[in-house]
């Protein structure tokens, strides 16, 4: 089942695993505007130099490979950023998120995760979240702290993993 939520700003939909890509144009034409270096700078390598059509198309397909993708806009037309999950084996998901830089600092962040929290409360797949942020990012770490997001472990990359329990 797709999840999709709204919140008073933020419209978030997940893509269909079975739509093709080619159909997406408005989606791949806004991802290199999305994955700027300022945004990517402490993602993994498959995130960095996303910058015409046919890359966003090869990073699209990547990460509907590796997980859920969520898009979220602020208005029906209008992509903002993208929220990932993955899961496993266990009852946890681990989830991402990344909003272009003209969004910052206007609390779109905080808006999409307390929504998707309250989403995920209500679905009932998973009893926990898990988040890893560079400790270089203290927005992302203030952000999930403030969301009720515990500090679990700081991995040997300089990856703090964060987790919520939603059960």
């Amino acid at each position: 089942m797709a999840i999709e939520f709204n919140t008073s700003r933020l419209i978030v939909t997940e893509i269909d695993h079975d739509q093709p890509l080619l159909k997406c144009n408005e989606l791949l034409e806004r991802v290199p505007h999305i994955l700027t270096s300022a945004v990517v700078e402490s993602l993994p390598p498959h995130f960095q130099s996303v910058n015409c059509v046919d890359s966003a198309n090869v990073w699209l397909k990547s990460m509907l490979s590796q997980s859920r993708l969520l898009v979220v806009r602020t208005a029906p037309e209008h992509i903002i950023g993208f929220l990932f999950i993955s899961t496993g084996t266990e009852q946890s998901a681990h989830i991402g998120y990344l909003l272009a830089k003209e969004e910052w600092g206007v609390g779109f962040a905080s808006e999409l995760l307390n929504g998707f929290i309250a989403e995920a409360k209500v679905i009932k797949t998973w009893s926990s979240l898990i988040a890893g942020v560079d400790q270089s990012n203290n927005g992302s770490i203030k952000l999930l702290e403030k969301c009720g997001f515990s500090q679990q472990q700081i991995s040997k990359q300089g990856v703090i993993f964060y987790r919520y329990l939603l059960r």
